[in-house]
């Protein structure tokens, strides 16, 4: 569904994570976007009617206690910055990333959710994961790293559920493991050919 494209101003107030009232005023022009407060969204996204699309093509939907932000197969390389900052949920699986940078996710601190499956990344920069403390779930699957730089969990310290190839996790260090104290499900995309986890 797209979202309307005329011209009008209305103010609105929407819930935030947190329960207070973000009071904006948002204007949707002919190209039905505009950056407000760092946050490019249109009106009928911030008025919780319909799913719409950012400028990189990423559908945003808001519900009362998630921002989604579905940037998935959209042959992306670099992460998207116009996501909005308060995005609980984050979709980036099938695109082109390769290398995930230095503090990658730093204006995502709500973030919960995190999929990065099939996105040909390579590396993984130790800081990469800085500023995540919200983060729940994470999905590294199908990728052609070879190794981790150790901690590179050590900010996740709310990760209950890690998906990641077997190879990936017998290399990372076991005594970085105790950084992820809330660790609950661990789920690969094969088994060792012993059936035993190192």
């Amino acid at each position: 569904m797209h979202c309307q494209s005329k011209a009008y101003a209305n103010k609105v107030n929407i819930k935030n994570l947190h329960g207070g009232t973000i009071d904006m005023m948002t204007t949707i022009l002919t190209k039905g976007i505009k950056e407000t407060n760092d946050i490019k969204i249109r009106l009928d996204v911030l008025a919780g009617i319909s799913p719409c699309v950012l400028p990189n093509h990423c559908d945003v939907a808001l519900t009362k206690e998630d921002v989604r932000c579905n940037c998935s197969s959209k042959a992306l390389t670099h992460i998207p910055t116009d996501c909005p900052s308060n995005t609980t949920d984050l979709e980036l699986s099938d695109n082109n990333l390769e290398i995930i940078s230095k503090k990658a996710f730093t204006k995502f601190t709500q973030l919960r959710y995190l999929f990065l499956s099939n996105c040909h990344v390579t590396s993984i920069d130790q800081s990469a994961f800085d500023n995540l403390t919200h983060l729940k779930e994470l999905s590294l699957l199908n990728n052609p790293m070879k190794t981790f730089v150790g901690n590179i969990f050590a900010p996740l310290g709310k990760l209950q559920v890690l998906h990641i190839s077997y190879d990936l996790l017998s290399k990372y260090p076991g005594e970085s493991w105790s950084d992820v104290l809330h660790l609950t499900n661990v789920f690969t995309c094969s088994e060792p050919s012993n059936g035993l986890f190192a």
